[in-house]
């Protein structure tokens, strides 16, 4: 019986990880109206402290992490956005570390980073702990759609750092028509804590964040070709690293261009 168990969460856990990470959309994510936000204009962003006070998140602190000057001929992101909840883990100089490492990896590619926005609060729910979405019903407190749903507009990609899943991946992340929730669109998800029962990386530096964040940069799940080869969006562990080859590097240059540094996305 403890036999049977096992098997099932085994099955259970890296099916959910497979589809979170492979996410297209569906006949129910095509249709037209979608649940979330409308378009707003971001080039002249500010962060409002009240706005955050509104959806009851509390101890609410922001950061903006800027570029002093960028290299000739980079492909320059205009916003990124973190979101950290408190008490989960994740402390300022951990993330600080995460945020260097960012821009080292995609330096390879010529992307730099214009506006990294950092914000630390508590969840209007009190929790650390998340399910993924695709587990649990859109108003669940716990469930990472829900948290999406009352989180205030932050430009640019969003990358939300929590403690752990109840069960499922350690990170996963939704590209834009993956949803049919626009406050899901561009979002990708990194525990603190790791599933103990995962193998390691072979790269002991390989970077979780960079790898969520190459999902919605490329607008794709992982390597197709050269499956074997390391690579930072490989989709087996014992083949990541922080390699990015010219065609990723190619296809992320031109969707920053196209999707992410337009003058509207959607909120």
């Amino acid at each position: 019986m403890n036999l049977m168990r096992t098997l099932f969460l085994f099955c259970y856990i890296f099916g959910t990880a497979f589809e979170a990470a492979n996410a297209r959309p569906s006949d129910e994510c095509t249709i037209p109206v979608k649940r979330g936000f409308s378009k707003t204009k971001v080039d002249n962003f500010k962060f409002d402290s009240s706005l955050w006070d509104n959806k009851k998140f509390t101890d609410t602190n922001y950061k903006l992490h800027t570029l002093p000057e960028v290299k000739p001929q980079s492909t320059v992101l205009n916003d990124l956005s973190i979101i950290v909840l408190k008490n989960s883990g994740w402390t300022q100089e951990i993330v600080n570390k995460r945020i260097q490492s960012l821009r080292s990896i995609y330096a390879q590619c010529g992307i730099e980073f214009k506006r990294i926005h950092v914000v630390f609060t508590n969840s209007p729910f009190k929790e650390v702990i998340l399910r993924n979405h695709r587990l649990c019903p859109r108003d669940d407190p716990k469930g990472d759609n829900k948290l999406a749903s009352v989180t205030p507009y932050m430009p640019g990609p969003r990358i939300f750092l929590f403690q752990k899943f109840i069960i499922g991946p350690e990170g996963y992340a939704m590209f834009r028509n993956a949803s049919k929730d626009n406050y899901m669109e561009n979002t990708a998800w990194v525990a603190y804590e790791k599933f103990s029962n995962l193998a390691e990386p072979s790269d002991k530096n390989y970077e979780i964040m960079a790898h969520e964040l190459g999902h919605l940069l490329l607008q794709a799940s992982h390597v197709t070709k050269n499956k074997k080869l390391p690579n930072l969006m490989s989709k087996k562990r014992k083949h990541l690293n922080n390699n990015l080859n010219i065609e990723q590097c190619y296809k992320m240059k031109s969707n920053i261009v196209k999707i992410f540094n337009q003058s509207t996305q959607a909120l």
